[in-house]
C-alpha cells in the first residue's frame, strides 16, 4: 500500500529531529549529489557553515511538476563543529554531511524534484530531479459513443480513471478542446468540424505519478451538398426535357429529396453522382422543381437541407387558322384566278406547295390542299389545312326536239353541256330527272301550257343553268260543215272545215260521181266553189276527202259529204 508523501516525511522528520543552537553565519552546503539506489534515495552535504555549531540539513520533496514551499519534509542527520561550543567560536572548516538516506518505497512511480538548505541558513542547493520507477497505478478508460459523426453533429466523449496513488480526485483535461462543451471534463459533449483526435489526461491530485492518456479519433464525414440543373421552356407536346439533380462533396450515391410547385416527390437515388427526372412536358405551365434535402451513402447517412431550383416552362400551342376553304369557279374562256392564304393565330406563317403567306397566286385545276404552320413569339408551332378548288365552270346546254306542239307531245331534250358531271332536269311540270351523263332525257306533256324547262349543269361545286319554254297547245280538232253559199253576198261564201291547232291540212273536192272538182291546201283555206278553172259548180251534193296533220305530226284523215246551194 503506497504511503502519502507528507505523512513519510513529516514522520522522518520527527524521527530526526533534536535541539539545535542558533549559529550564524553560514555557508552553502557543498559537495551536493544524489543516487538512486534501489528503492534508497542516497544524498551527500558538505557543510560550510564557519562556526562552531551543531547543523542539520531540512530536504523538501516535491512533485517535479509542483513549486516548492519552503518547507521542508526530510531532515538529515546532525553534525557539530569543535563539539557546536557556541556561537562565538568561528569554524573555517568544511564538513560533511553523514550520508542521508530516504527509503522510496512508499513512493508512488514518477518524477519528483528536492532542494535543501541547512539550518538556519537560506542558501538552498541546486534543485536534483529523480525518478520513482515503475507503471502508473492510474488505468485510465476512455469511450466515444460515436466515433464518426457528420458536420454538425456531436457525440459524448467519456473517461474514467482508477486506482492512483492516494485515492486523490481525479481531473480530466482534453485536448485539443475545439469543439468540446467543456474540455475539464471527463464526458464533455464533441463537436468537431473536421476529422479530430482528442487525447484526454487524467491526472490525480496530491500525487506525483505520471498523467495517463489516451487518444479517441472522432471521424466527421462532410455534409453533401446537392445541385439541380434544366431550366428550360417547351412547348405543348415536345419531347419531356430532362431535370438533373447532382450530389457532391461527400459519399455517392446520393439521395436526393425534391418538389414540384411545392409538392413533394419520391427521393431519387443518383448513380454515382447523378441522377435525372423528366419533367412534364403537358399540359401547359410552370413547373418549379425545388431541392428540399440530400443524404449521402456513408456509413452515418449525413444529410442536409439544401436550396436550389430550376423551372421548366411549358407552353401553350398557338391555335392556327388556315382560314376557309376557297372555290374558284371560271369560265374557261378567261384567264386563271388568283387566290391568297392568309394564317392567322401565330406569329409567322409557312405554307407547303410553295406558296407564301398573304402573297397572291394561281392554284391548279382540281382541288388541293394546303397546310400552313404557324409559329408564335416562344417557337411553338401548330398547323391547318384547307383546300382550294379551282375548276372551270359549266356549261349548261341543251336541244328539245320540239319548242311547240299538241298536247299530249313527248319533249326530248339533247344535253350539250360542257365541263360538267351532274345534271338536273326540271320540265316546268313537276317533273324531274337527274343523270350523270350527257344522255337524253324526255318528258311528256299532257296538258296545255307554256312549261319552262331548267337544266343545271355541275362538277360537284361549280355550276350553270339553262332554260328554255316549251308551249303545248291543245290537241288537232278537224269539224268538217255541211253547207255552204258561195252567192257571192259575203257570207259563208266559202267551205271551210273547221281546223284547229293543226299545223298541216289538205283537202280534195269530189262531185257526187267521185270526180275531181277543186282541191284545199293549207289550216286557213276554203273552196269558193269553183272549178280550177274558175267555172261555178252547180248547186248540189259534194263530198271532200281530207287530211289534216298537228304540231307533232299526227294525221287525221276523213272524208264527208255536204250541200252546196247558191
Amino acid at each position: 500500500m503506497k504511503i502519502r508523501l507528507s505523512l513519510l516525511l513529516t514522520a522522518f522528520t520527527l524521527a530526526t529531529s533534536t535541539v539545535l543552537m542558533a549559529c550564524s553565519p553560514c555557508g552553502a552546503l557543498s559537495n551536493v549529489t544524489q543516487n538512486v539506489n534501489g528503492t534508497n534515495l542516497e544524498l551527500t552535504f558538505t557543510s560550510n557553515a564557519g562556526w562552531n555549531c551543531c547543523y542539520n540539513v531540512q530536504i523538501e520533496i516535491v512533485c517535479a511538476t509542483s513549486n516548492f514551499t519552503g518547507i521542508a519534509n526530510y531532515t538529515s542527520s546532525q553534525i557539530c563543529f569543535n563539539g557546536g561550543t557556541g556561537p562565538s567560536t568561528t569554524n573555517t572548516l568544511a564538513l560533511p554531511y553523514p550520508l542521508t538516506v530516504i527509503d522510496l518505497s512508499g513512493f508512488c512511480p514518477g518524477e519528483y524534484k528536492w532542494r535543501a538548505a541547512e539550518t538556519g541558513c537560506g542558501i538552498f542547493t541546486p534543485t536534483f530531479n529523480f525518478t520513482v520507477s515503475g507503471a502508473s497505478p492510474i488505468v485510465l478508460n476512455a469511450s466515444v459513443v460515436d466515433d464518426t459523426i457528420c458536420v454538425a453533429d456531436n457525440t459524448q466523449l467519456g473517461a474514467l480513471a482508477t486506482g492512483g496513488c492516494n485515492n486523490g480526485t481525479m481531473s480530466y483535461s482534453w485536448s485539443p478542446s475545439t469543439g468540446l462543451s467543456n474540455p475539464n471534463i471527463a464526458n464533455p459533449v464533441a463537436a468537431p468540424t473536421t476529422t479530430t483526435t482528442y487525447t484526454v489526461t487524467a491526472t490525480e491530485s496530491g500525487s506525483c505519478t505520471a498523467p495517463q492518456t489516451q487518444d479517441i479519433t472522432i471521424t466527421v464525414n462532410p455534409l453533401p451538398t446537392a445541385s439541380i440543373s434544366g431550366t428550360t421552356q417547351i412547348c405543348d407536346g415536345d419531347d419531356a426535357p430532362l431535370v438533373t439533380l447532382t450530389g457532391a462533396n461527400a459519399t455517392a450515391p446520393y439521395t436526393i429529396l425534391y418538389s414540384i410547385n411545392g409538392v413533394a416527390q419520391t427521393a431519387v437515388v443518383t448513380s454515382g453522382n447523378s441522377a435525372t427526372v423528366t419533367a412534364p412536358n403537358t399540359p401547359p405551365g410552370s413547373y418549379t422543381f425545388e431541392l428540399i434535402s440530400v443524404q449521402d451513402a456513408s456509413n452515418t447517412q449525413c444529410s442536409q437541407n439544401q436550396i436550389g431550383d430550376v423551372n421548366v416552362l411549358v407552353y401553350p400551342l398557338p391555335v392556327v387558322n388556315a382560314g376557309p376553304e376557297q372555290v374558284i369557279c371560271e369560265p374557261n374562256d378567261f384567264s386563271p384566278s388568283e387566290v391568297t392564304l392568309n394564317g392567322s393565330g401565330a406569329a409567322t406563317y409557312t405554307w407547303d406547295n410553295g406558296v407564301l403567306d398573304g402573297v397572291p397566286f394561281v392554284p391548279p385545276v382540281g382541288t388541293t390542299t394546303y397546310t400552313v404552320t404557324g409559329t408564335d413569339v416562344n417557337g411553338c408551332t401548330d398547323t391547318d389545312q384547307m383546300t382550294v378548288t379551282a375548276l372551270t365552270l359549266p356549261v349548261a346546254n341543251g336541244l328539245p326536239d320540239n319548242l311547240y306542239g299538241n298536247a299530249p307531245i313527248e319533249v326530248t331534250f339533247s344535253n350539250l353541256s360542257q365541263d360538267a358531271s351532274n345534271y338536273s332536269w326540271n320540265f316546268g311540270d313537276g317533273n324531274t330527272a337527274n343523270t350523270t351523263t350527257l344522255t337524253d332525257v324526255s318528258n311528256n306533256y299532257t296538258s296545255p301550257g307554256v312549261y319552262t324547262v331548267t337544266l343545271i349543269a355541275s362538277n360537284g361545286i361549280c355550276m350553270d343553268s339553262w332554260t328554255i319554254d316549251i308551249e303545248v297547245i291543245p290537241p288537232m280538232v278537224v269539224d268538217p260543215t255541211n253547207i255552204f253559199t258561195p252567192n257571192g253576198d259575203g257570207s259563208n261564201d266559202e267551205y271551210h272545215l273547221i281546223v284547229r291547232y293543226a299545223e298541216f291540212f289538205e283537202a280534195i273536192i269530189l262531185n257526187r260521181w267521185g270526180n275531181y272538182i277543186s282541191s284545199i291546201d293549207g289550216v286557213n283555206d276554203g273552196w269558193n266553189g269553183k272549178t280550177e278553172g274558175g267555172k261555178d259548180v252547180d248547186d248540189g251534193v259534194y263530198f271532200i276527202k281530207y287530211k289534216a296533220t298537228d304540231f307533232n305530226g299526227k294525221e287525221i284523215e276523213g272524208h264527208t259529204f255536204f250541200h252546196l246551194i247558191r
